[in-house]
C-alpha cells in the first residue's frame, strides 16, 4: 500500500519481538556462563594443532587466540583450530571466546583459557590424508561492489578431519585492480570489484591446510561481467547563426559530446540521438543528421533563440542535454509592390500620384524611416517625376510632350538597403490652344489711303496641334475706326485704311481660333499727321509750298511759317532707386513726359545716353527711344550713378542729369557644409553649424529635433536607428533662404558586441583568454566553454603507447 494507507505494525508485536530478542540473549549469555572453555590437547607439543572449544554447546563464538599478550589469529564458528605454525617451545597460548554482537546486545566475553607449548623430538607417527578441494568459477556484474559469500568453500572441501578444523587461505590472485577478494569466517570468500566499469577475469587460488598441516590449491576464476551503464550527456552549449542565414549543416557533433563507459568493451554501443522538444522551432527548426549531427536552418524574417532538448538512448537508458541556438537580427532589405501604371494629361501641371509607403513594406523599419527617390527615367523630356516629404509620387509633363516613358523609383530604409520598382507613365495629347505673339505697331501718314499686307499674322502664330492654314484670324476689337479702319484679307494679311484728314492712335485686337480655343494680340496703329513742309499745300498762305517756303527748313517741318525752329527741351527726372541684386529694370524713366518741342512730335525726336558715371555698378540704356533702362552689374554692390540724356529734333539738341542709386537689400546667409554623423548608443551628437553672410550679419544656428538648441544630443541606449536633422543659420531676417539649411543624417549604431573568442575576456574562467582557449575553434566563435574531455579509457586514443586503446 501507498502513503497514508500504509498499514503501521502494531504496537504489541514490537513489544513481544524485542522480549524474544532479550530471552534469546539471556539464554545465549546463561549457557556461555555456565560452559567451560577448554583447549585439547591439554598438554600440547610444537606439532599439536590446538583446539579451542565452549563445552557444552554448538553455538557460534568468536574465537581470539593470543601467544603471550599479542593476537596471532581470530575466527567464528562452533571451535576454532591454531595451526602448528603459530606456536613454538616455550609458548604460551591463550584463546579467548566472546558471543557474537547483534544489532540488540555488543560481543559478550564468555571465558578464556591458556596451555604451555612444550618440545617434543620425535613427532608422533600419526596416519593423515590430504584434503582435497573442488572449487567452481563464479561471475559477479561490472561495479556491484562487495559480493559477500560468494564461495562456501566447506561444501567443495573434503578431508578426514572436520571442516571447522580446516584452515582456508588465499594463495594469489591474478587482477587484484579488478577484484579483490578475502576468505571470511574460515569459510566463505567475499570479492569486491575495484575498478569502475571495467570488466574481465581474476584467477583466484585457494589453499586448504588440515589440522596436520598437509594442504593443496584450487583455483577459482572470478569473473566481471559487463552491465550497461547510462550515457553521460555533456552541456552541448551555446549555437549563435544570424537571421536568414539559412541551412546550417552539422553545426554539433552530439558524438563529441556523449560519454557511454560501456563503449570500452563494445557490448553495449547502441547510441540513438533525437530532439525532444525546441522552445521557439518558429524561429529556427533543427533536426538530427545521419544520427550524429545537429542541422539547423533559420525561418525566414525571424530571430531570438530557441532551446533545443536532444535526447540519447543506449538501447536501455536515456540522457538528454540542450542546445541553445540564438538567431541574431540582421537588416532586411525593405520591399515594393508592383506600382501602378499612371497616366497624365499633357500640360497639366504638376500632377500628385501614388502615395508610395502604401506600396512598401520593411520587417525591421517602420514605414515612417522609409525614405524614397526617383532614381530613373527614360524620357526626362517628356515628364519629371520627385518625390516630396509626403512620401507621394509628383510628376510634371514637359511643355506640349506626350508619350510614354519608364520611371524607377527607390525605396531605401535607414542602413542604407534599397528596393527598386518600376511604373509606365503616359502622357496623354490634349488640344494646345493656339499662341499668338505680340504684333507689331504700325505708322501711318495722313490720307495715306489703304496700306496692304501690314502684317502676315502666320508670322506671329503657332500652334502645336492645328496647321496654320486651319486657323481662323479674325478683328476682335478695333478703336477709332474714324481715324483709320483694319481689316483681316485672306485670313492672314493685316490691311489698314486711313480716313481722310485724320491722324492719331487706333488700337486693333486680333484672335485666333482652332475650332476650340482662342490667343489673342494686338497692335498699335499711329497715323502721323503729314508735316506743313511736305503737305504739298500753302499753309501760310504767303504763295510758297513746302520747302519752297522760308520757313521749312526740312521735310519733316510742321510748320511752314517763317518764323525759326526753337528745338526741344527736357527737363530733369526724379532721381531712380533700384535693388541691389536686381538685375535689369525696365523703363524706370518714361523720357517723353519730361520733354516737350513746338515744332516736332514727340515721336519724331531721338534720345540717347551721352555719359554716366560708376558704370561698374550700374549700366542704363535707351529703350524703344522712349525709356530708360537700368541694370545692376556688380554682384552685391551698391552706389550711385549719373546719367546724362540728350534728345535731337534734327537740328537742336537738349540734355538733362539724373541720379540713379543701387540700394542695398539683406542678403540670405550661406550655410557652411556640414557631413553626416555615425555614432554609437550613449554617444554624444555635437553640430557646429556655422555660415557666411555678405552683409556682414551676425548668424545664429538652430537644429531640429531630436537635437537641442545647442545643436547637441546625449544618445541612449535604445536610440539605435537613422535621422534626418535640419541645422539652419540666421541673419534674423524672415526671409526663404534656401542656402541656409541644410539636412544632416544621424546614423546610431548599436555597440559591437564581440563573440567571446575575440572579446579579449576570460568568459570561462579557465585562466585562458579568445584564441588561446581549447575552447575556441575561430575569432568568430562565441563559446570559449571547453570542449568535453573523454575518459583516456573511451577517447580513442593509445595513451599509454603500449598498443592498445580503450
Amino acid at each position: 500500500m501507498n502513503g497514508d494507507n500504509k498499514m503501521k505494525r502494531p504496537l504489541w508485536k514490537t513489544i513481544t519481538t524485542i522480549i524474544g530478542f532479550l530471552v534469546i540473549f539471556a539464554i545465549t549469555i546463561t549457557a556461555a556462563m555456565a560452559a567451560t572453555v577448554t583447549i585439547s590437547p591439554s598438554n600440547p607439543t610444537t606439532y599439536d594443532p590446538l583446539i579451542c572449544d565452549v563445552a557444552g554447546t554448538n553455538a557460534q563464538f568468536n574465537y581470539y587466540w593470543y601467544n603471550g599478550n599479542t593476537k596471532v589469529y581470530q575466527n567464528t564458528g562452533a571451535s576454532s583450530t591454531l595451526v602448528t605454525s603459530y606456536t613454538k617451545p616455550g609458548d604460551s597460548i591463550t584463546c579467548k571466546a566472546y558471543v557474537p554482537s547483534s544489532s540488540y546486545y555488543p560481543e559478550t566475553f564468555v571465558g578464556q583459557t591458556s596451555v604451555a607449548i612444550k618440545s617434543s623430538v620425535i613427532p608422533p607417527i600419526i596416519a593423515n590424508w590430504l584434503p582435497s578441494m573442488n572449487l567452481p568459477d563464479v561471475n559477479i556484474d561490472e561495479d556491484s561492489g562487495y559480493n559477500s559469500g560468494l564461495i562456501d568453500l566447506w561444501p567443495y572441501t573434503s578431508d578426514d578431519s572436520p571442516d571447522n578444523q580446516l584452515i582456508f587461505t588465499i594463495a594469489s590472485e591474478s587482477n587484484t585492480g579488478l577484484v579483490d577478494c578475502s576468505v571470511r569466517s574460515n569459510r566463505y570468500i567475499d570479492c569486491t570489484t575495484k575498478q569502475a566499469n571495467s570488466v574481465g577475469y581474476s584467477d583466484v587460488k585457494v589453499k586448504v591446510t588440515d589440522p596436520n598441516g598437509a594442504y593443496v590449491y584450487d583455483t577459482s576464476r572470478i569473473t566481471v561481467d559487463e552491465v550497461n551503464d547510462k550515457p553521460v550527456f555533456s552541456n552541448l552549449g551555446y549555437k549563435f547563426v544570424t537571421e536568414d542565414s539559412g541551412f546550417h549543416d552539422n553545426m554539433i557533433d552530439l558524438k563529441s559530446f556523449v560519454y557511454d563507459p560501456d563503449t570500452a568493451t563494445q557490448k553495449f554501443t547502441m547510441q540513438v540521438f533525437s530532439i525532444m522538444s525546441q522552445s521557439k522551432s518558429q524561429v529556427v527548426n533543427c533536426v538530427i543528421d545521419s544520427n550524429r549531427y545537429i542541422d539547423c536552418t533559420t525561418q525566414q524574417d525571424e530571430y531570438g533563440f530557441s532551446d533545443v532538448v536532444v535526447s540519447v538512448w543506449d538501447g536501455q537508458y536515456t540522457a538528454t542535454s540542450t542546445l541553445r541556438v540564438d538567431v541574431g537580427p540582421v537588416n532586411d532589405a525593405p520591399v515594393m509592390s508592383i506600382l501602378p501604371d499612371e497616366t497624365i494629361l499633357e500640360d497639366s501641371g504638376l500632377n500628385r500620384l501614388s502615395y508610395l509607403p502604401d506600396y512598401s513594406s520593411d520587417v525591421d523599419n517602420a514605414k515612417s524611416q522609409l525614405r524614397y527617390s526617383v532614381v530613373a527615367n527614360t524620357n526626362p523630356a517628356l515628364a519629371s517625376c520627385a518625390i516630396r516629404t509626403d512620401n507621394y509620387l509628383y510628376c510634371t509633363p514637359g511643355k506640349d510632350m506626350t508619350g510614354a516613358n519608364m520611371i524607377s523609383v527607390k525605396v531605401e530604409d535607414p542602413a542604407g538597403l534599397s528596393f527598386i520598382q518600376f511604373f509606365r507613365l503616359t502622357v496623354e495629347e490634349v488640344n494646345d490652344a493656339p499662341v499668338m505673339n505680340q504684333l507689331p505697331n504700325q505708322y501711318l501718314y495722313e490720307n495715306s489711303g489703304l496700306n496692304p499686307n501690314l502684317i502676315d499674322l502666320q508670322n506671329y502664330v503657332s500652334d502645336i496641334d492645328t496647321p496654320l492654314s486651319q486657323l481662323k484670324f479674325v478683328v476682335s476689337q478695333h478703336t477709332n475706326m474714324n481715324i483709320v479702319e483694319c481689316t483681316i484679307s485672306k485670313n492672314r494679311y493685316i490691311d489698314c485704311m486711313t480716313k481722310a484728314d485724320q491722324f492719331g492712335d487706333a488700337h486693333v485686337e486680333v484672335s485666333v481660333n482652332d475650332g476650340h480655343l482662342r490667343a489673342y494680340s494686338s497692335f498699335l496703329v499711329r497715323v502721323y499727321r503729314v508735316a506743313e513742309c511736305s503737305d504739298g499745300i500753302d499753309n501760310d498762305n504767303d504763295g510758297f509750298i513746302d520747302m519752297n517756303d522760308p520757313g521749312c527748313s526740312s521735310s519733316t517741318d510742321d510748320d511752314e511759317g517763317d518764323n525759326p525752329n526753337v528745338g526741344p527741351t527736357i527737363t530733369n527726372p526724379n532721381n531712380v532707386h533700384i535693388n541691389e541684386d536686381s538685375g535689369m529694370n525696365k523703363k524706370v524713366i518714361d523720357l517723353y513726359k519730361y520733354t516737350s518741342d513746338p515744332d516736332t512730335q514727340l515721336d519724331q525726336l531721338t534720345f540717347k545716353i551721352t555719359k554716366q558715371t560708376n558704370n561698374a555698378i550700374i549700366d542704363c540704356t535707351v529703350d524703344n527711344d522712349r525709356y530708360v533702362d537700368c541694370k545692376t552689374v556688380k554682384q552685391d554692390g551698391t552706389g550711385n550713378g549719373e546719367v546724362t540724356v540728350e534728345v535731337s529734333d534734327g537740328q537742336y539738341t537738349a540734355t538733362t542729369d539724373f541720379k540713379v542709386s543701387v540700394d542695398p537689400v539683406n542678403d540670405c546667409p550661406i550655410i557652411d557644409s556640414l557631413n553626416d554623423v555615425i555614432v554609437t548608443e550613449g554617444d554624444l551628437v555635437s553640430l557646429t553649424v556655422t555660415g557666411t553672410d555678405v552683409d556682414g550679419d551676425s548668424l545664429v544656428s538652430t537644429c531640429t529635433n531630436p537635437l537641442d538648441t545647442n545643436c547637441k544630443w546625449q544618445t541612449k541606449t535604445g536610440d539605435t536607428g537613422i535621422y534626418y536633422v535640419t541645422a539652419s543659420v540666421s541673419d534674423g531676417n524672415k526671409m526663404v533662404c534656401p542656402l541656409a539649411s541644410q539636412q544632416v543624417k544621424i546614423t546610431v549604431n548599436q555597440p559591437v558586441v564581440l563573440p567571446q573568442c575575440s572579446d579579449g575576456k576570460d568568459n570561462d574562467n579557465d585562466g585562458l583568454i579568445d584564441m588561446n582557449d581549447p575552447g575556441c575553434s575561430d575569432p568568430s566563435d562565441n563559446d570559449e566553454t571547453d570542449p568535453v574531455v573523454l575518459p583516456q579509457c573511451s577517447d580513442g586514443k593509445d595513451n599509454d603507447n603500449d598498443g592498445l586503446i580503450d
